[in-house]
């Protein structure tokens, strides 16, 4: 079905994460002046040129689009992201003035709460800067739901499960190819950026931890 949205989105989004960053951008390219080109799917598509570097054009959509829907506020985070030095305090007003209207906790809110921090900070008004963040970090906290004791029983599980029995019971079963390549490191030692270094090889996936 040619006309169906959600599979141009989709389609969009898993060229995006498998790296055809170039199938994506075509993608994206084919239906932009189209009545499929919706609201999610330029979201999309600018949230990916803004980490493509092509701040102008997601800006450009952005801008476009929260013209036709001022109530879609991720677009505001997409314009926060690309906004430069330069950029006027008018602008930056209309993001605070966005930020104050959007529900409290809310993922958007905190969001924006972050990205209009790192605008101001590098305006070196680290006063307001910091109110900002303080605020974003404060309702992040409180939509976390983490509890330790789960983790807990988990280790004690895999312990119980991978114990010296299991491993001489299974020593020669297992996967024989030797293509995969594991990354072994502590928590913060760079095994996830040692991981992102050799999946931007053509011929290296990441599959996660």
């Amino acid at each position: 079905n040619s006309n169906y949205e959600a599979a141009y989105n989709n389609l969009s989004l898993v060229y995006a994460k498998t790296r055809k960053i170039d199938k994506a951008l075509d993608t994206y390219k084919n239906i932009e002046t189209t009545n499929l080109y919706n609201k999610e799917i330029a979201y999309n598509h600018a949230t990916l040129l803004t980490k493509l570097g092509h701040k102008k054009k997601a800006k450009e959509i952005a801008k476009r689009f929260i013209k036709k829907d001022p109530t879609f506020t991720k677009f505001y985070n997409v314009l926060a992201l690309v906004m430069e030095n330069k950029d006027n305090n008018k602008e930056l007003q209309s993001l605070m003035n966005v930020y104050n209207k959007i529900e409290d906790q809310s993922e958007e809110k905190i969001l924006l709460g972050f990205n209009i921090g790192r605008l101001l900070e590098k305006q070196e008004d680290y006063k307001l800067s910091s109110k900002y963040i303080k605020k974003s970090n404060r309702d992040k906290f409180k939509k976390i739901t983490y509890n330790v004791n789960k983790h807990i029983n988990q280790f004690q599980e895999m312990q119980k499960l991978f114990n010296k029995e299991y491993i001489e019971n299974n020593i020669d079963n297992g996967f024989k190819d030797n293509k995969s390549i594991f990354v072994i490191g502590m928590p913060r030692s760079g095994s996830s950026l040692i991981e992102q270094i050799l999946a931007s090889h053509s011929e290296v996936d990441g599959l996660g931890e």
